[in-house]
C-alpha cells in the first residue's frame, strides 16, 4: 500500500516539473511506472531525474570514455569526487559497460521549488564543466605523448 506521505511527494515532484517546464520552454518526458522524468534542456544535455522516497537523484552522461590514458583521468576524477568538492556535491562514475562517464546527485530529502531547481542548475552546470574539463584533460593527455 502507498501512503499517504509518498502521494504527496510525488504530487509536489509532479508540479515542480511542469512549472520547471513552463519557465524554461522545455519538453518533459516521464516514465510513471519507473518514476522517472527526463530533462532535455537543448541537443548536448539531457537529464534523468528519479523520484526517491524522500528526494530525488538526478543522473546524466557526460562523456564518452576513451580506451587510451584511462588511469590519468580515473586519478583526476577521484580527486575531484573527494568529499564532492569538485563535483559540487554529485558523483562522477562509469556505466557498467565503461563506455560513459557518468554524473549523479542525489538529494535523499524533500525540498521546495526553489531548492529544487536551483539543484538541478547546479547539477547541470557541474556537467558542462566536467565535460569541458574532460575534453581538456584528452587533449593534455595527447599533447603529452606527442
Amino acid at each position: 500500500m502507498i501512503g499517504q506521505g509518498y502521494t504527496k511527494r510525488r504530487i509536489m515532484i509532479d508540479e515542480y516539473t511542469k512549472r520547471l517546464s513552463s519557465e524554461l520552454g522545455i519538453p518533459i518526458e516521464k516514465d510513471e511506472e519507473k518514476n522517472v522524468t527526463l530533462f532535455r534542456l537543448n541537443e548536448n544535455v539531457e537529464v534523468t531525474m528519479t523520484e526517491l522516497d524522500p528526494g530525488v537523484l538526478f543522473f546524466s552522461r557526460i562523456i564518452t570514455v576513451h580506451k587510451d590514458h584511462r588511469e590519468d583521468l580515473f586519478s583526476y576524477i577521484m580527486r575531484a569526487n573527494l568529499l564532492g568538492r569538485g563535483t559540487f556535491q554529485s558523483t562522477i562514475g562509469m556505466e557498467a559497460d565503461e563506455k560513459f562517464l557518468t554524473l549523479s546527485r542525489c538529494i535523499p530529502y524533500e525540498v521546495n521549488y526553489p531548492n529544487f531547481r536551483d539543484a538541478l542548475e547546479v547539477f547541470v552546470n557541474t556537467l558542462i564543466l566536467w565535460r569541458e574539463e574532460v575534453s581538456k584533460k584528452y587533449e593534455q593527455t595527447k599533447q603529452n605523448i606527442l
